[in-house]
């Protein structure tokens, strides 16, 4: 099976999709990324959350919360019912940065999955869901 090959092809073309963003706002592709993420989960909105989905470390996402919120792009609100979880948001202030990343993500998903009927996006999308729940639970009992 070839996926993981055509999965880093895949990644490597979205990334280099993020070039000229990366530079005019001078953020990471964690970062990046991490912003897209919120702006689809408004609920879900935890480091550990955010963690969780994204399948990445602690480190990663410290790193990106810090830096983010340094250049007041996003900020922490502590959680009202329990004030140990910090809920992230973005800042007003960043709408034009979003914008450019919406529009962006927007025009690679239009080129990467041109000729594709609407009904193989919707069986490819539950396909990588179950791959993804699968990968998940493999790092849970790798973990125990």
């Amino acid at each position: 099976m070839e996926i993981p090959v055509q999965a880093l092809l895949i990644k490597k073309i979205y990334d280099n999709s993020y070039n000229y963003l990366r530079k005019k706002y001078g953020l990471t592709m964690n970062e990046i990324m991490f912003l897209l993420y919120l702006d689809k989960n408004e609920k879900k909105n935890s480091a550990r959350e955010i963690i969780d989905d994204l399948m990445t470390t602690k480190s990663h996402i410290s790193k990106s919360i810090d830096s983010l919120a340094k250049e007041n792009i996003i900020i922490r609100i502590p959680d009202e019912y329990d004030k140990k979880i910090i809920r992230l948001f973005i800042n007003k202030k960043a709408d034009n940065i979003l914008n450019d990343l919406r529009q962006r993500e927007k025009e690679i998903t239009k080129v990467i999955t041109k000729d594709i009927s609407e009904e193989d996006k919707a069986t490819f999308k539950k396909v990588l869901e179950q791959m993804q729940k699968n990968c998940s639970d493999l790092l849970k009992q790798n973990e125990n």
